[in-house]
């Protein structure tokens, strides 16, 4: 169970990288930019999948990406339009697309409504996985998980496995769970694929492992992950 849940953890790619973080609302119009000249990558800030897009087909070229839950778009027209995004739990985002001569880049939205209400529901009342993952969402926005005790970490990097290091970064604590946000960097002279089942047999303690940011390392670089030491159900 505990192996199974690195995997059942995974969280999408979150703004590390070059992009856009937009705060969306639904029934409000957000503007955004998009690239004319590349393609151009819509995706949720806080893990959740996009279930589609749409515009009118002569607007944007727009394809859902059901693998990693984003969306991939190309403006065809040099006039703002509209442009409707979907979660899997069918909340709807209108977005006010400017076409500009840019480089494509990824755009995050985040919603801090639909993150209120996730705090909302509490961290006792919740089923286990559904607390795991709520607590790792919440660490990757920044905030902070309910009922969490915070503490800003000086770590000093330790071996974890092969040509991989590990640098405790910040730490969470309560009463039924224990996290910590870590880097991850690549010591080795070759190109590493991170992978959360790899990071978890690392330590026999580790419930769950999500990595933030990114999965290809190239050498002497840096990932953010999230392990999960203890986990009471």
């Amino acid at each position: 169970m505990i192996r199974m849940l690195a995997a059942v953890l995974w969280l999408a790619w979150l703004p590390a990288a070059a992009g856009q973080l937009i705060e969306v609302t639904e029934g409000v119009t957000t503007p955004i930019a998009l690239s004319t000249t590349d393609l151009n990558r819509i995706r949720m800030a806080g893990g959740e999948r996009l279930r589609k897009a749409w515009a009118r087909k002569s607007q944007a070229e727009i394809q859902s990406d059901a693998d990693t839950g984003q969306i991939v778009i190309r403006p065809l027209v040099d006039m703002p339009f509209t442009l409707h995004v979907q979660t899997a739990r069918d909340a709807t985002y209108s977005l006010l697309v400017t076409p500009r001569r840019i480089p494509g880049e990824t755009v995050f939205l985040r919603d801090p409504a639909a993150i209120q209400r996730e705090t909302v529901v509490g961290d006792r009342v919740q089923p286990y996985v559904a607390r795991l993952k709520q607590w790792m969402r919440r660490i990757a926005l920044g905030g902070l998980p309910s009922g969490a005790a915070h503490e800003t970490v000086i770590g000093v990097a330790v071996p974890w496995g092969t040509n991989l290091s590990l640098r405790v970064v910040e730490r969470y604590v309560s009463e039924r769970i224990d996290a910590e946000l870590v880097q991850v960097t690549n010591t080795g002279m070759d190109t590493r694929q991170l992978d959360e089942r790899a990071l978890a047999e690392q330590d026999a303690a580790i419930a769950a492992v999500a990595i933030l940011s990114p999965y290809s390392l190239e050498p002497g670089r840096s990932a953010d992950a999230i392990l999960v030491r203890r986990a009471h159900r």
